[in-house]
């Protein structure tokens, strides 16, 4: 028949049809997908592959979940150590013997609890300053990194009492601790009959004018 294809042609053309579907497997709807060759059946190296991989996300996911549970249980340790260190600074520095120590609730916050167990719901402006001071010491002794402490007038809503017993614990506080007062707040004789040796240093501010001053380091 005039133009029709001949029979020899159309047989080979099927054939080589034939031979791609069988390398190449089954097309699917995604483009990005892997041909699955020899007819649809995955071959060995893709199956080791495959496992291979999901090894590898099951073993993220698991050491994953251990660093969230190893942090869990630093937080918590962490938490308690620093909530008795507070708690023995606190009974160092508090004049009211009905505390017996400090609590650190879910938000990290600070609560005194009295020797009957119950959690004191008010308290006062030297009460709230004294916790503080406690929290600043203990997250002092567990840091991993020391350094200095330094207090601008920690003294002013304080009684003489419980300014004694504050100056009497600075060297347990920290290794340095800075103490920026007036001599109306804290008097200077005091501190030097009650640090005594552990006194280094002993600086005062002398004005030379409106718009200067200077630093001059006092003879106690």
């Amino acid at each position: 028949m005039t133009g029709a294809t001949p029979p020899v042609l159309i047989q080979n053309t099927y054939r080589k049809n034939q031979a791609e579907k069988t390398l190449l497997g089954p097309k699917t709807s995604d483009s990005h997908d892997v041909p699955v060759p020899c007819g649809g059946h995955s071959s060995p190296d893709l199956v080791a592959d495959l496992a291979k991989e999901r090894q590898r996300r099951q073993l993220c996911a698991s050491l994953g979940e251990l660093f969230d549970k190893g942090v869990g249980v630093y937080r918590e340790r962490l938490r308690k150590k620093v909530e008795q260190d507070a708690s023995k600074l606190f009974l160092q520095l508090t004049t009211e013997p009905d505390y017996a120590s400090l609590k650190i609730n879910e938000n990290y916050g600070l609560i005194i609890v009295h020797k009957d167990g119950d959690e004191i719901q008010v308290r006062s402006a030297g009460a709230e300053h004294v916790v503080a001071l406690s929290l600043m010491g203990a997250l002092q002794r567990n840091a991993p990194l020391e350094g200095p402490i330094v207090m601008d007038s920690p003294f002013g809503r304080l009684d003489e009492g419980h300014t004694g017993r504050i100056v009497k614990a600075l060297p347990s506080m920290a290794k340095q601790v800075l103490l920026l007062v007036y001599e109306s707040e804290l008097e200077p004789q005091f501190v030097r009959n009650t640090l005594k040796g552990d006194l280094l240093r002993e600086y005062k501010i002398v004005r030379k004018s409106a718009r200067h001053s200077v630093l001059e380091q006092s003879k106690g």
